[in-house]
């Protein structure tokens, strides 16, 4: 997952330069890619002004949940990460990005 989110980052950053945009839209879809948008999100929110998810999770304890293979979701196992940060906590980070999830369900846990 950190090299996924240092990766993002990056281009995130080239983007940035090559664009004169100092603020961008990050718009991921599935559980893996959002994931990767929150947290660069969280790091650098001034990078971003809107993070746009189309699927997301209220809490990675359901990556724990899920009855997928290990294989499919292994990128968004980030050891020692809930022992200090969950869903709710690293959308606090997200200071000064709004938050637009167009394709959300009614449920409060889009999972």
């Amino acid at each position: 997952m950190g090299v996924r989110v240092a990766q993002t980052l990056a281009v995130a950053e080239f983007v940035s330069k090559q664009t004169g945009t100092r603020r961008l839209t990050i718009s991921a879809d599935g559980v893996v890619a959002s994931l990767t948008a929150l947290l660069a999100a969280a790091i650098k929110p001034g990078r971003f002004h809107t993070a746009q998810m189309h699927l997301h999770c209220t809490t990675l304890w359901r990556l724990f949940e899920w009855p997928l293979p290990y294989e499919w979701i292994q990128s968004c196992m980030c050891f020692g990460l809930l022992e200090v940060a969950d869903v709710p906590q690293i959308l606090a980070l997200m200071e000064g990005v709004t938050l637009s999830q167009p394709a959300r369900r009614v449920s409060d846990d889009p999972c």
